[in-house]
Protein backbone atom coordinates (compact mmCIF):
# COMPACT_ATOMS: atom_id res chain seq x y z
CA UNK A 1 0.00 0.00 0.00
CA UNK A 2 1.75 3.63 -0.64
CA UNK A 3 1.90 5.97 1.84
CA UNK A 4 -0.43 8.34 1.92
CA UNK A 5 0.85 12.01 1.39
CA UNK A 6 -0.04 14.85 3.87
CA UNK A 7 -0.59 18.17 2.14
CA UNK A 8 2.52 19.13 3.46
CA UNK A 9 4.74 16.83 1.19
CA UNK A 10 2.92 18.23 -2.12
CA UNK A 11 4.21 20.18 -4.17
CA UNK A 12 2.34 22.98 -5.21
CA UNK A 13 0.56 22.76 -8.78
CA UNK A 14 -2.24 23.99 -11.12
CA UNK A 15 -5.20 25.88 -8.72
CA UNK A 16 -2.03 26.25 -5.68
CA UNK A 17 -1.93 29.84 -4.36
CA UNK A 18 0.47 31.86 -5.08
CA UNK A 19 2.80 34.33 -3.59
CA UNK A 20 2.48 35.45 0.10
CA UNK A 21 -1.13 33.37 0.17
CA UNK A 22 0.98 29.81 -0.41
CA UNK A 23 3.66 30.91 1.95
CA UNK A 24 1.41 31.47 4.56
CA UNK A 25 -0.70 27.86 3.83
CA UNK A 26 2.96 25.94 3.41
CA UNK A 27 3.86 27.52 6.83
CA UNK A 28 0.53 26.14 8.41
CA UNK A 29 0.70 22.65 6.65
CA UNK A 30 4.39 22.21 7.67
CA UNK A 31 3.07 23.22 11.39
CA UNK A 32 0.39 20.65 10.52
CA UNK A 33 2.99 17.56 9.47
CA UNK A 34 4.77 18.58 12.67
CA UNK A 35 2.54 18.72 15.39
CA UNK A 36 1.51 14.66 13.37
CA UNK A 37 4.37 13.52 14.14
CA UNK A 38 4.74 15.04 17.86
CA UNK A 39 0.96 13.07 18.39
CA UNK A 40 1.91 10.30 16.72
CA UNK A 41 5.43 9.73 19.24
CA UNK A 42 4.04 10.29 22.05
CA UNK A 43 0.96 7.72 21.12
CA UNK A 44 3.75 5.27 20.19
CA UNK A 45 5.89 5.96 22.97
CA UNK A 46 2.53 5.09 25.14
CA UNK A 47 2.03 2.04 23.56
CA UNK A 48 5.45 0.04 23.12
CA UNK A 49 7.85 2.62 25.23
CA UNK A 50 10.41 4.82 24.27
CA UNK A 51 12.88 2.34 23.48
CA UNK A 52 11.14 0.23 21.26
CA UNK A 53 9.62 3.19 19.40
CA UNK A 54 10.59 3.45 15.58
CA UNK A 55 10.64 6.08 12.94
CA UNK A 56 8.72 3.77 11.02
CA UNK A 57 5.93 3.10 13.49
CA UNK A 58 5.56 6.65 14.03
CA UNK A 59 5.40 7.85 10.22
CA UNK A 60 2.86 4.71 9.99
CA UNK A 61 0.62 6.70 12.72
CA UNK A 62 1.34 10.10 11.31
CA UNK A 63 0.55 8.67 7.81
CA UNK A 64 3.76 9.97 6.30
CA UNK A 65 6.66 8.99 5.00
CA UNK A 66 9.96 8.38 6.32
CA UNK A 67 11.53 10.83 4.04
CA UNK A 68 8.95 13.36 5.54
CA UNK A 69 9.84 12.60 8.54
CA UNK A 70 13.37 13.46 8.22
CA UNK A 71 12.76 16.27 6.82
CA UNK A 72 11.07 18.19 10.48
CA UNK A 73 13.90 15.64 13.01
CA UNK A 74 17.15 14.19 12.46
CA UNK A 75 15.59 10.92 14.86
CA UNK A 76 13.19 9.84 17.59
CA UNK A 77 15.20 11.16 20.36
CA UNK A 78 15.21 14.88 18.39
CA UNK A 79 11.44 14.68 17.77
CA UNK A 80 10.99 13.49 21.89
CA UNK A 81 13.32 17.15 22.85
CA UNK A 82 11.05 18.76 20.29
CA UNK A 83 7.89 17.76 21.78
CA UNK A 84 9.95 18.58 25.75
CA UNK A 85 10.58 21.79 24.29
CA UNK A 86 6.98 22.75 23.51
CA UNK A 87 6.01 21.90 27.19
CA UNK A 88 9.02 23.53 29.38
CA UNK A 89 7.76 27.17 28.93
CA UNK A 90 4.55 26.73 30.12
CA UNK A 91 6.11 24.51 33.21
CA UNK A 92 8.71 27.93 33.72
CA UNK A 93 6.34 30.44 33.89
CA UNK A 94 4.26 28.40 36.55
CA UNK A 95 7.78 27.34 38.65
CA UNK A 96 8.41 31.58 38.29
CA UNK A 97 5.19 32.18 39.97
CA UNK A 98 7.64 31.35 43.52
CA UNK A 99 8.99 34.67 42.95
CA UNK A 100 5.98 36.52 44.19
CA UNK A 101 5.86 34.36 47.30
CA UNK A 102 7.21 35.97 50.71
CA UNK A 103 6.58 32.72 52.71
CA UNK A 104 4.67 34.70 54.90
CA UNK A 105 1.12 32.60 53.43
CA UNK A 106 1.41 28.67 53.79
CA UNK A 107 -2.04 28.98 51.53
CA UNK A 108 -1.10 30.48 48.76
CA UNK A 109 2.57 28.97 48.92
CA UNK A 110 0.89 24.87 48.94
CA UNK A 111 -1.23 26.46 46.48
CA UNK A 112 1.59 27.60 43.58
CA UNK A 113 3.15 24.24 44.83
CA UNK A 114 -0.06 22.23 44.34
CA UNK A 115 -0.12 24.22 40.54
CA UNK A 116 3.75 22.87 39.65
CA UNK A 117 2.42 19.10 40.98
CA UNK A 118 -0.57 19.43 38.40
CA UNK A 119 1.06 20.40 35.57
CA UNK A 120 3.48 17.28 35.33
CA UNK A 121 -0.18 15.38 35.73
CA UNK A 122 -1.65 17.59 33.06
CA UNK A 123 0.96 16.58 30.66
CA UNK A 124 1.56 12.91 31.76
CA UNK A 125 2.52 11.26 28.42
CA UNK A 126 5.28 13.62 28.07
CA UNK A 127 6.62 13.27 31.39
CA UNK A 128 6.72 9.29 30.91
CA UNK A 129 8.38 9.91 27.54
CA UNK A 130 10.95 12.18 29.26
CA UNK A 131 11.28 9.37 32.03
CA UNK A 132 12.25 7.11 29.26
CA UNK A 133 13.81 9.38 26.90
CA UNK A 134 16.50 9.63 30.72
CA UNK A 135 16.82 5.83 30.62
CA UNK A 136 18.15 5.51 27.52
CA UNK A 137 20.32 8.37 27.29
CA UNK A 138 21.76 9.17 30.16
CA UNK A 139 22.65 13.08 29.71
CA UNK A 140 19.06 13.52 29.57
CA UNK A 141 18.55 14.17 33.50
CA UNK A 142 21.41 16.53 33.18
CA UNK A 143 19.54 18.55 30.88
CA UNK A 144 16.67 18.32 33.90
CA UNK A 145 19.26 20.10 36.41
CA UNK A 146 20.37 22.31 33.72
CA UNK A 147 16.70 24.02 33.48
CA UNK A 148 16.11 23.99 36.98
CA UNK A 149 19.48 25.88 37.11
CA UNK A 150 17.96 28.23 34.68
CA UNK A 151 14.79 28.51 37.16
CA UNK A 152 16.84 29.45 39.71
CA UNK A 153 18.66 32.11 37.92
CA UNK A 154 15.33 33.21 36.79
CA UNK A 155 14.02 33.16 39.96
CA UNK A 156 16.76 35.25 41.22
CA UNK A 157 16.16 37.94 38.64
CA UNK A 158 12.63 37.98 40.70
CA UNK A 159 13.29 37.77 44.16
CA UNK A 160 15.77 38.00 46.59
CA UNK A 161 15.12 34.82 48.25
CA UNK A 162 16.79 32.98 45.51
CA UNK A 163 19.69 35.12 44.33
CA UNK A 164 22.82 33.81 45.85
CA UNK A 165 26.28 35.47 45.88
CA UNK A 166 29.41 33.74 45.28
CA UNK A 167 30.32 32.28 48.44
CA UNK A 168 26.35 31.14 49.14
CA UNK A 169 26.57 27.50 47.19
CA UNK A 170 24.80 25.56 50.05
CA UNK A 171 22.15 28.15 50.31
CA UNK A 172 22.02 27.94 46.18
CA UNK A 173 22.14 23.83 47.01
CA UNK A 174 19.44 23.98 49.14
CA UNK A 175 17.22 25.72 46.97
CA UNK A 176 17.77 23.21 44.10
CA UNK A 177 16.66 20.40 46.34
CA UNK A 178 13.76 21.92 47.18
CA UNK A 179 12.96 22.48 43.83
CA UNK A 180 13.92 19.09 42.76
CA UNK A 181 11.60 17.57 44.97
CA UNK A 182 8.74 19.29 43.91
CA UNK A 183 9.39 18.96 40.63
CA UNK A 184 10.25 14.93 41.06
CA UNK A 185 7.14 14.32 43.28
CA UNK A 186 5.14 15.97 40.24
CA UNK A 187 7.12 13.21 37.81
CA UNK A 188 6.06 10.41 40.44
CA UNK A 189 2.34 11.33 40.25
CA UNK A 190 2.12 11.74 36.37
CA UNK A 191 3.70 8.48 35.31
CA UNK A 192 2.49 6.17 38.38
CA UNK A 193 0.03 5.94 41.80
CA UNK A 194 2.05 6.60 44.61
CA UNK A 195 0.82 6.19 48.11
CA UNK A 196 1.74 9.41 49.22
CA UNK A 197 -1.32 11.74 48.23
CA UNK A 198 -1.09 15.24 47.17
CA UNK A 199 -2.85 16.66 50.39
CA UNK A 200 -0.05 15.30 52.37
CA UNK A 201 2.55 15.65 50.11
CA UNK A 202 2.33 18.95 48.89
CA UNK A 203 1.69 20.84 52.27
CA UNK A 204 5.05 19.48 53.54
CA UNK A 205 6.77 20.07 50.49
CA UNK A 206 5.48 24.11 50.48
CA UNK A 207 6.58 24.22 54.12
CA UNK A 208 9.82 23.58 53.36
CA UNK A 209 10.31 26.01 50.37
CA UNK A 210 8.13 28.90 52.62
CA UNK A 211 10.52 28.53 55.58
CA UNK A 212 13.68 28.42 52.97
CA UNK A 213 11.86 31.72 51.43
CA UNK A 214 11.26 33.21 54.49
CA UNK A 215 15.05 32.67 55.99
CA UNK A 216 16.36 34.07 52.83
CA UNK A 217 14.56 36.83 52.93
CA UNK A 218 14.71 37.78 56.45
CA UNK A 219 18.56 37.82 55.45
CA UNK A 220 18.25 39.81 52.48
CA UNK A 221 19.10 42.92 53.83
CA UNK A 222 22.65 41.56 55.27
CA UNK A 223 23.61 39.72 52.37
CA UNK A 224 22.46 42.29 49.28
CA UNK A 225 23.73 45.96 48.70
CA UNK A 226 21.32 48.83 49.16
Amino acid sequence: MANRVLPAETEHGAGAPTGRGRTSLQKSQRAGTRAAIQDAMLKVVAREGYAAATVENICVLAGITKATFYKYFDGKREAALAIVSTTVPGGVDVMLQLANLDGSDDVRTTAVVLEIVRLFADHAPVINMMRQLAAVHPDHEERTFVILEENIKRLGERSAAFRFGPDEEAERMEALLLLHQIQAYGVDTAVRPIPIRPEYAVPILARHLGEFIRRRIASAPQRLPS
